[in-house]
């Protein structure tokens, strides 16, 4: 008889969870049909030209998730369209803090340095991820790579261009850019 109670008070002290998973259940399809409307929403919103509320939307998918690549890629993006360079970096900065163990977290941010020109942030933010795995998005070579070259570090330039070949062999234009280095380095004195 105590074997009994046993087992059924393990049963019962189940139940609660299997209700957390379907309230979580429930709730990701809430949330995912939230989000789907919101982008519909956004979608018309940027055809009107209204760029605040897609600006706003987005914030609020993004407060959702804090993982949701797009959602913080497209915020950054729109930021930068209407010219809020500040709010385009800190949105791009705080992706990667909430990305921290994901190869392609500080990408956006690295992205946004590299395309304003600021190459001396790109090596401190695309270093530590080259040898991650997965590897991160090709661009995350390509930056870290151009970065270096324009910096004059040619060496590490031409490191990061082998790294990368090592993985994408058949990338001509990452060849072309190599080859490219390669022949400044070998020209230089001694």
């Amino acid at each position: 008889m105590i074997r009994k109670a046993a087992i059924l008070g393990l049963a019962t002290m189940a139940l609660p969870v299997i209700a957390q998973e379907d309230q979580t259940s429930q709730a990701n399809q809430v949330l995912a049909s939230a989000r789907e409307r919101i982008n519909r929403d956004n979608d018309a919103a940027y055809n009107d030209g209204n760029f605040q509320v897609v600006i706003q939307n987005q914030r609020t998918l993004a407060e959702l998730d804090p993982h949701d690549e797009e959602t913080w890629s497209n915020l950054a993006w729109m930021y930068g369209n209407i010219e809020h360079y500040t709010d385009e970096w800190l949105t791009c900065r705080r992706f990667a803090k909430n990305n921290a163990a994901y190869a392609d977290g500080p990408y956006y941010e690295a992205q946004f340095f590299y395309f304003h020109k600021v190459y001396g942030k790109v090596p401190a933010l695309l270093e530590p991820v080259l040898k991650m795995n997965p590897a991160p998005d090709p661009n995350a070579f390509r930056f870290l790579a151009h970065s270096y070259d324009k910096l004059g570090y040619s060496q590490d330039s031409l490191r990061v261009w082998d790294l990368y070949l090592a993985k994408r062999p058949d990338d001509r234009q990452a060849k072309i850019n190599r080859d490219r280095v390669a022949a400044k380095l070998a020209a230089k004195p001694k």
